[in-house]
């Protein structure tokens, strides 16, 4: 631990108190460094002021989940952990609303929800760990987008700490009181590196009378994306439609289609005949056990042992095309591929081996040689379009070559120019996001 980074854990354990300052070990860089945990507002406010007086970097997160989808600050000081920020402020039922802390975990924003008669929307995977502050920064829709939209359109409002320790609100807590800018859409995804977000309300959605998940073996990527594609042509209101190979066990697992559908039973059912007519063998599940498996499906995409992750947004005639070819240069470059595809959104996940592999790719530099080089003519090839190529989970060592958000955005000026004037002391995560900002 460097001098300035423990002389500010002194004047830290003033402010909070030593049982809300901890040492917390980089999974990226390894370097220890003090852990801010504020009970309130009012404390993580004071740690900022802090910050900017003593012209420190800092890092905010929540559960810490999502580290990895971003570089590691090229500059870092302290870290600051909205985790004790937690509890829910307000449900309104009539109005369909929640609002809660930033670090109150998603499951317990899930029990609320359903306890009032809503469900929750994101519907992310690990939300007993997944904060509420955490997924909103990283902007991460769940398993739910296709029937439910993506995250920043479930947000009514926020409360953030700015970098110079004030607050701000934006938006509110109800569906029709909301004025201004949407300033909370701009936070969403932005990775901490504008505010710290202290507070949300979020728009629930009905819950559902009654759910079905129709699941289809398939033999290969082809068939699967282009089952995808017919069902996703009939008039039917899927909340979710994906399709992956990580479900089988062997060298060349098959594919599976899963479909989940959700509303008034009677509905239902004339859904579910139709969709039984394009996949007469697939096997159905209603109730708890529907849920139980679109649980199942939404986890794979965020596996334990936190598989480094290339995620995919392209052409949805592209998808086959792209699938095939990395599962090609993954085994020429020594690793294997799994995938998980979501044909309707035209999203593409793919995992790269595993974290607790006997052969661990992360320390041979050659094979990371060669996922750069796959990366950087993907995103040659994909960006021209409008598709991205993001990386997640993977060795530092990458990132000092590959931005994990792609290649220079368009907006990138008039984002920097928004990071000037929020945090001109460079006081939030400097570096961490997208080009550098």
């Amino acid at each position: 631990m460097s001098a300035d980074s423990a002389k500010a854990g002194r004047e830290l354990a003033q402010i909070l108190g030593d049982a809300a300052l901890e040492t917390w070990r980089s999974p990226l860089t390894g370097r220890e460094l003090p852990l801010a945990v504020p009970a309130d507002e009012e404390e993580l406010c004071a740690v900022l002021r802090l910050a900017g007086r003593r012209h420190l970097a800092v890092l905010p997160f929540g559960g810490g989940s999502k580290l990895g989808w971003c570089r590691p600050p090229e500059r870092l000081d302290l870290v600051l952990s909205t985790r004790r920020l937690r509890g829910i402020s307000s449900c309104e039922p009539e109005e369909g609303t929640l609002t809660a802390r930033a670090g109150t975990p998603m499951a317990d924003l899930e029990a609320a929800a359903r306890q009032a008669g809503h469900a929750l929307s994101p519907d992310v995977p690990d939300a007993g760990t997944a904060t509420l502050g955490g997924v909103l920064s990283a902007g991460q829709s769940g398993a739910d987008r296709l029937g439910r939209g993506p995250v920043r359109d479930r947000i009514l409002g926020m409360r953030v700490a700015l970098a110079d320790g004030s607050t701000a609100r934006s938006g509110g807590t109800l569906v029709k009181n909301a004025t201004g800018y949407d300033l909370h859409k701009l936070y969403c995804g932005a990775h901490g590196s504008l505010c710290v977000v202290t507070e949300a309300a979020l728009r629930l959605a009905p819950l559902a009378q009654e759910d079905v998940w129709v699941e289809s073996e398939e033999l290969d990527a082809i068939r699967a994306c282009q089952k995808a594609g017919r069902v996703r042509r009939l008039p039917l209101r899927c909340r979710t439609l994906a399709a992956t190979d990580r479900l089988g066990g062997g060298a060349e697992p098959a594919w599976r289609l899963g479909v989940h559908l959700a509303g008034r039973p009677e509905v239902l059912q004339q859904e579910l005949t139709e969709l039984r007519e394009l996949l007469p063998e697939a096997r159905v599940l209603e109730g708890g056990d529907a849920r139980a498996r679109a649980a199942e499906w939404r986890e794979l995409e965020h596996p334990e042992d936190r598989w480094p992750e290339l995620h995919l947004a392209l052409r949805p005639s592209r998808l086959v095309e792209i699938v095939e070819r990395l599962r090609m240069e993954a085994r020429e470059a020594g690793l294997s591929a799994g995938f998980a595809v979501h044909p309707a959104i035209a999203t593409l996940s793919v995992f790269l081996d595993g974290a607790g592999a006997d052969d661990d790719w992360r320390e041979d530099p050659r094979r990371r040689e060669r996922l750069a080089v796959l990366v950087e003519s993907l995103r040659a090839e994909l960006e021209p379009g409008g598709g991205r190529a993001f990386l997640r989970g993977v060795p530092p060592a990458l990132l000092e070559r590959l931005d994990p958000f792609g290649g220079p955005s368009p907006a990138l000026a008039l984002m920097r120019r928004l990071k000037d004037a929020l945090d001109p002391m460079g006081v939030l995560a400097p570096g961490r996001f997208h080009g550098g900002l």
